[in-house]
């Protein structure tokens, strides 16, 4: 019996739900810190990338010193308030905007993460299964496909250049039901 589009993108996301818990079970098995730990080396990769790691730190230096200073400002805002307050009067109180900056750098740690990821034996295993995951869809309709569109596939593979993934493998060499031949 064929699968319908909804199907498949069920059988898709369960998959991909199991390698998602599969992933954090490397992690937890690695310590709660091997996560962090990557993220960091990630960031710091993404800073060496652009040669920003002193501004970065200097921008961190001054933050820290805002932060202080935030403080104190709140506190004799505070004290403001509660005078203004106890004279029955009502101010609004102002947000601090959002930093591109931080984006940008998360962004590019993020890049950065799967070449650290690479450097660990339990991080290529992350690497290999996030790959498996991001070709999951592909995968699901190559296993109810018919032998037409799996030779194709493999042919199209071979003529890229292209290896497929284990789980795409085990795909092309199971028969989907008769009826969808």
């Amino acid at each position: 019996m064929t699968l319908t589009v909804k199907e498949k993108e069920h059988w898709k996301n369960r998959i991909s739900s199991r390698i998602d818990r599969a992933i954090e079970d490397i992690y937890r098995r690695e310590g709660s810190q091997k996560k962090v730990e990557i993220q960091q080396k990630s960031r710091q990769r993404a800073l060496d990338v652009f040669a920003i790691r002193d501004k970065i730190d200097r921008i961190r230096s001054l933050e820290e010193k805002i932060d202080l200073l935030g403080y104190e400002k709140r506190s004799v805002n505070e004290e403001v308030l509660n005078h203004l307050t106890a004279l029955g009067h009502t101010f609004g109180y102002g947000t601090n905007d959002h930093r591109d900056l931080n984006a940008f750098i998360k962004t590019h740690a993020e890049l950065c993460e799967r070449d650290v990821l690479l450097d660990t034996e339990f991080g290529r295993k992350i690497v290999r299964l996030r790959e498996e995951q991001d070709q999951l869809l592909d995968t699901v309709w190559l296993a109810t496909s018919s032998k037409q569109i799996k030779r194709l596939w493999t042919e199209l593979a071979s003529l890229l250049g292209e290896q497929p993934t284990e789980l795409q493998q085990q795909a092309l060499k199971s028969d989907p039901d008769s009826s969808t031949e």
